[in-house]
């Protein structure tokens, strides 16, 4: 199991709009304010890779059939995931 050490505080929000082969994850840095972008493939790998970059405090991402082993993937690396259902009301 790897775990992702935090040293400092991060104010980083990685949301991901989930693909079947391919996804988006929008990378919020709330410090700077900076927006970026990015595309990736949607694998174990690749996720845990931009998870390791990008340091985020949480992730979010919509509840959908792969919502289950990303959830999964973060609780290994200790980062905190919010999954929203989107078919009901906030």
């Amino acid at each position: 199991m790897t775990t992702i050490a935090k040293t400092t505080a991060t104010a980083t929000i990685l949301a991901i709009d989930l693909g079947k082969y391919k996804s988006v994850a929008c990378v919020c840095d709330q410090a700077s304010g900076e927006v970026r972008f990015t595309t990736f493939e949607t694998t174990r790998a690749e996720l845990q890779r931009l998870i390791g970059k990008e340091q985020p405090a949480v992730v979010i991402l919509e509840a959908c059939l792969l919502a289950g082993w990303v959830q999964d993937l973060c609780t290994e690396l200790g980062v905190r995931c919010l999954v929203a259902n989107t078919a009901s009301a906030a």
